[in-house]
């Protein structure tokens, strides 16, 4: 079962270096397990078997064990190029980046390069194995093994891959194929010049080297604890041989790194359609489970998974209306000359969270728009126009599909941003048309027309839209420096208490409670501790707000006053509600510490010391709110 090793020399007529295909990628501005996971995932989903998936892609993170390496260094890589010391050391002790798809083609069609195939026919294998480069005439999804696959071979500290796949045959049939690679420099030996490029297989006369095929390349797969795609199934694994992390400590990092940009990157098809993901992610490092951040619940993403649902029920219902309904803004991106659709937008403002990112979080948004196209990977975070309130904007814009193949002819090799090309005199391209409407549209949002007729000052629609942006986002109030704090009630009532979800806190009150027990002023209170939460409860909206309860004496009454927030920060009194208006209703509260729950607007905790509670109440429609607290705290 020893492979064989196939260095390939100069032609005559010339060849390309090994160096410069790994250099292929050039120097993207994104960090490299960012590219790494982009052009992996990237040719992954190009190789899909269905329309819209769904693709299984995993990574895994290992050290093989004694026999896997011994296998390894004995058998599959036994014969070494000649001054390679970088592979010889990562076969000491070797460790696997492991990447996997199932779902998929595998690397199909014939081994050999340099025969001609139909239209119809696939060249996968060659494309991956043999070529540099990719053919014009192949489909533009994305990637599909072009110079992408260059980053493989510049994770490895060795230049190395091994390669398994199984392929159907136009038979019908099933065919497992394995083979080894290493890029490295090119050499003198023997009187002849060699490119650096190296395989290892079974020895052939016209390709050099051949995969193994059939139950033998199964076995090799296996033995090498390589992950394989379930049996009848199709796709392909792709070993890299000792990964560079940088630090050999950080391998888990690595993997922690590819796992953050799965979801900055591919987070559309995280959310898919339908609520069906079309792609399944799958991390591990030392058999210890690693998984993505999850887009819906993540501060900032989750208003770019909002926005591309909209922007994408917009593209597929073709119905060319424009909504600015707040908090969004969805509409068709449109040329005049001539005049076609190029593609949708969807954004809103949002108060920026203030939770800090994690270790591995990028890239730093504020005011961007994701671009995307057919493919629904992120292909650039676009700046835009801030907002001159400060508020940050996240924003969606998906191409026209039938423009697809013009934006990607706009993309640099590592699909990161688009360029626009020049075109012939007089022919305007759709992508700088994309792109200087998407910046007109924030310059004009950023610095709106003033309207004559109004009165001076932020209008009473704004100050609402605060006060409900507060609320909706589960966001501090008062961001908006347009927008005055509620005002507060005359006398002795609870103080320090802002529209819903500022944070404020409610003040102690004393007198009689219920039941006639005795009172007295005491150090016992119950404050609102932060914003609230918004979340649906039997079709209802209900916004939770967090409280801290002190309790000192023997029992704490604590009571919860909700009120509608008018637009200049009064509360709503009755003589003011309109006729039939829904009222804000303290649903219950929540005590943290114990885990029940008490019905109706009171609380009562007896155990002195403090205690998390969580006060629930349902939101009337289109309405900020204020919750005020009171306290009793009884002897």
């Amino acid at each position: 079962m020893t492979l064989d090793l196939y260095s390939e020399p100069y032609h005559p007529q010339g060849n390309i270096d090994a160096r410069a295909a790994k250099r292929a990628l050039g120097k993207p501005e994104l960090d490299f397990w960012t590219v790494f996971l982009r052009e992996t995932l990237q040719n992954s989903w190009d190789a899909r078997t269905g329309e819209d998936g769904p693709v299984g892609f995993t990574v895994d993170a290992f050290t093989l064990d004694g026999r896997q390496a011994s296998f390894l260094r004995d058998e599959v890589l036994a014969e070494l190029p000649p001054n390679r010391t970088a592979l010889a050391e990562s076969l000491k002790e070797p460790f696997f980046l492991l990447v996997s798809d199932s779902g998929t083609r595998g690397l199909a069609g014939p081994t050999r390069a340099d025969l001609a195939v139909s239209a119809d026919e696939p060249t996968h294998f060659v494309d991956f194995v043999r070529n540099i480069g990719r053919d014009e005439s192949k489909t533009m999804e994305g990637g599909t093994y072009g110079f992408g696959k260059s980053v493989l071979y510049e994770a490895s500290r060795c230049s190395t891959i091994l390669v398994f796949s199984r392929i159907r045959r136009a038979d019908g049939g099933s065919e497992a194929r394995f083979i080894a690679i290493e890029l490295g420099s090119s050499y003198d030996r023997d009187g002849r010049r060699y490119t650096g490029r190296h395989w290892w297989g079974v020895r052939n006369e016209r390709t050099g080297a051949e995969p193994i095929i059939g139950e033998e390349a199964e076995t090799i797969a296996r033995r090498l604890g390589m992950t394989t795609p379930a049996p009848a199934s199709t796709g392909t694994t792709i070993a890299v041989l000792g990964p560079d992390p940088g630090d050999e400590s950080k391998t888990r990092d690595m993997v922690e790194s590819i796992a953050t940009a799965a979801t900055w990157w591919a987070w559309p098809h995280m959310v898919g359609s339908d609520g069906r993901p079309s792609i399944r992610f799958s991390l591990s490092h030392e058999g210890e489970r690693i998984s993505p951040p999850d887009p819906t619940r993540h501060p900032v993403l989750r208003h770019y998974v909002d926005a591309y649902q909209r922007a994408d029920t917009l593209l597929r219902n073709d119905t060319g209306e424009e909504t600015r309904s707040w908090p969004w803004t969805v509409l068709p991106i449109r040329s005049k000359r001539p005049a076609k659709r190029l593609g949708a937008l969807a954004y809103r403002r949002y108060l920026p969270d203030s939770s800090s990112p994690g270790e591995h979080e990028t890239p730093a948004v504020d005011s961007h728009v994701a671009l995307m196209r057919e493919p629904r990977f992120v292909v650039r975070y676009h700046p835009v126009a801030k907002d001159p309130r400060g508020q940050s904007t996240a924003g969606v814009f998906i191409a026209a599909p039938e423009l697809d193949n013009e934006f990607a002819l706009a993309e640099p090799v590592a699909h990161d941003s688009w360029v626009p090309q020049s075109r012939t005199k007089n022919e305007r391209n759709p992508v700088r048309q994309a792109l200087n409407k998407i910046k007109a549209e924030f310059k004009e949002a950023a610095n709106p027309a003033p309207d004559p007729s109004a009165a001076p000052g932020p209008t009473g629609v704004a100050r609402v839209a605060s006060e409900l942006g507060s609320l909706l986002e589960g966001q501090s109030g008062g961001t908006d420096p347009r927008v005055p704090e509620p005002t507060r009630p005359p006398g002795n009532g609870p103080s320090g208490n802002g529209p819903s979800g500022n944070g404020g806190h409610a003040g102690g009150r004393q007198g009689t409670g219920p039941g006639g027990g005795r009172s007295r002023r005491r150090s016992g209170t119950a404050k609102i501790i932060g914003p609230p939460r918004l979340t649906i409860r039997d079709g209802n909206r209900v916004a939770e707000f967090p409280v801290t309860a002190t309790v000192s004496g023997s029992a704490l009454r604590v009571t919860a006053d909700a009120k509608v927030v008018l637009e200049g920060g009064a509360e709503e009194s009755a003589n003011e509600r309109p006729v039939g208006a829904e009222l804000p209703t303290v649903l219950d509260w929540r005590l943290e510490t114990t885990g029940t729950r008490h019905d109706g607007a009171e609380l009562r905790v007896t155990e002195a010391g403090d205690h998390a509670a969580v006060v629930s109440v349902r939101q009337p429609a289109d309405a900020a709110l204020t919750v005020k607290l009171s306290s009793v705290e009884e002897e």
